[in-house]
């Protein structure tokens, strides 16, 4: 399924699979576009994780810069831990994968453009 309309401008379409630590055959995926790996993991995973968990999508309200940890992250694939608690006491715990599956427009003669270049303006 694809979620759309993320960011009118995407270039990539990217495939996202979670499941939460320990269960091996809990593995879900989506589809959406974006242009980084944090407009997916902002604008997308975070508030469905925390609408699982907490029944509400204010992701902000509950995580810390400590909670999402970055294992892995390049042009191909990136690989992210995410602690979701109530206070100090650690609710649920998920493995997050997303890989690059394809893109939307013709980026290849330009190399300035990549799943991790933020985007400083």
């Amino acid at each position: 399924m694809i979620q759309g309309g993320l960011f009118e401008d995407s270039n990539y379409i990217f495939r996202v699979y979670y499941r939460k630590k320990g269960k091996p055959t809990g593995k879900r995926s989506n589809k959406t576009y974006a242009n980084t790996y944090a407009d997916v993991l902002y604008d997308f995973l975070l508030k469905e994780l925390c609408k699982k968990v907490h029944g509400h999508d204010w992701w902000n309200n509950v995580l810390n810069d400590e909670d999402i940890i970055c294992h892995k992250e390049n042009n191909v694939s990136a690989f992210y831990s995410v602690i979701l608690k109530d206070g100090n006491k650690v609710i649920c715990e998920y493995d997050v994968e997303m890989e690059v599956i394809g893109c939307r427009k013709n980026i290849l003669n330009n190399p300035n453009i990549s799943p991790i270049r933020r985007v400083e303006q």
